[in-house]
């Protein structure tokens, strides 16, 4: 039989203002409640519940967003700061001064300091060309925004529940109940939770057609209790690496093998200094795919400006994984639980090898954020030199970014 979904207005919220914003969410919601939830567990060795139908969810509407240049009705994921008084304002992209620019894909965003950061699930606004997804308020940089917010919607499938606080944050990102939206996806599922696929591709909403519409990827479809990332952790990256890629659709799969053959082998990722490039290396020692710094540079300099993340939550990337949908290739870059999406369509996958090398330099964590605790400080300087070491059984004395310059001074640390 399947799953039977149905998808309701939860009892004591408003509805939704348009009937064209419940035609909209429907199918996205059906097609996401075939999705099971899923375990991630990272490479740096924690697992984190990730819920794959939100996932999905979000997924779906930030494509149709980017599609239209974010003037779109619909809105996944906005990040506000609800300060103790006053009104909660959305976060907007540092990277354009233009007042009618986008809101950030920072989770972590902050404007106003010691404010509460919430992500309702959607933002409806009432004027599409219109790209503030708020209330009538003052922005922090001076700009003043008239009311464009229709509905704020949290969507609620089976299990999930309000963490403390989160009702009446969002209520106050409505400005009453009036405007405070919960759908309720319930179903009967008889396929005891491992999901079934979506039999048909939902629309895309852009302005030129897309044929192929949303399919999800088979790691998201088919669920599990472990998916492998497509970033190996900096820890790892001086030692040979056993590389079990998990399940793509052929459109993904054929796009990761002509576009990223490194994420297939096993091997590692080494910077060459004499040449200033970066190398895929795989168990063999035969080089896969080389890199120059200059490249990586500039992905992960475009990575941020899309994302919004700085350098020190790039930092702390604890998974990432690659979707196709339709011709388009997303990454889904996440730490722990906070996701966001990243695509520049055919081009995608350097900006994987970019984080990975960036990771990789920094070796996973920050000196001037290493902990205070000697005992803490010493695994991490122990680290640092073994990595140094391994540095050197390869590149011979070549220095390796800001590891020779701190090798003898570990050294009288660690006597």
């Amino acid at each position: 039989m399947g799953i039977v979904t149905s998808v309701n207005v939860e009892t004591g919220y408003a509805q939704l203002e348009r009937a064209t914003d419940f035609g909209y969410l429907d199918p996205k919601l059906r097609a996401a409640n075939v999705v099971p939830k899923l375990i991630i567990r990272t490479l740096r060795g924690k697992s984190t519940d990730v819920n794959m139908k939100q996932l999905a969810v979000a997924l779906m509407i930030w494509l149709d967003e980017k599609n239209r240049d974010y003037l779109w009705y619909y809105k996944a994921e906005v990040t506000f700061n609800v300060p103790l008084s006053g009104t909660p304002v959305p976060v907007l992209t540092a990277n354009s001064k233009d007042k009618n620019r986008r809101h950030s894909h920072n989770p972590f965003g902050q404007v106003i300091p010691g404010a509460q950061r919430r992500r309702p699930d959607i933002i409806i606004v009432k004027d599409k060309n219109i790209r503030w997804p708020g209330r009538a308020a003052t922005y922090p940089t001076g700009e003043a925004y008239t009311d464009n917010l229709s509905r704020v919607v949290e969507v609620k499938f089976e299990g999930d529940d309000f963490r403390r606080g989160q009702k009446e944050d969002y209520e106050k990102i409505a400005g009453g109940m009036d405007r405070f939206t919960v759908l309720k996806v319930t179903s009967y599922d008889d396929t005891k939770g491992t999901g079934i696929p979506v039999e048909k591709p939902l629309p895309v909403y852009a302005d030129k057609p897309q044929p192929k519409g949303y399919f999800f990827e088979e790691w998201i479809r088919s669920g599990g209790r472990a998916v492998d990332s497509v970033v190996v952790a900096a820890q790892e990256a001086y030692r040979n690496v056993s590389r079990q890629v998990v399940k793509y659709s052929s459109d993904a799969e054929q796009y990761l093998r002509n576009h990223a053959p490194w994420l297939f082998e096993g091997g590692r990722l080494v910077r060459d200094a004499a040449t200033n490039t970066w190398k895929w290396m795989n168990e063999q020692g035969r080089t896969i795919k080389v890199w120059t710094q200059r490249q990586l540079d500039a992905a992960l300099e475009a990575l941020k400006k899309a994302t919004d993340w700085t350098i020190e939550e790039i930092k702390k990337i604890d998974w990432m994984q690659v979707i196709a949908v339709g011709t388009v290739v997303v990454l889904v870059i996440a730490i722990g639980v906070a996701v966001t999406f990243f695509t520049v369509g055919a081009g995608t996958a350097p900006y994987a090898a970019s984080v990975q090398a960036f990771l990789t330099s920094t070796g996973g964590k920050p000196i001037q954020n290493w902990s205070s605790n000697i005992n803490e400080r010493k695994n991490d300087e122990y680290k640092l030199l073994d990595i140094y070491a391994r540095h050197r059984e390869t590149y011979g004395g070549q220095p390796m970014n800001n590891s020779k310059s701190c090798y003898n001074r570990l050294k009288e640390i660690l006597k």
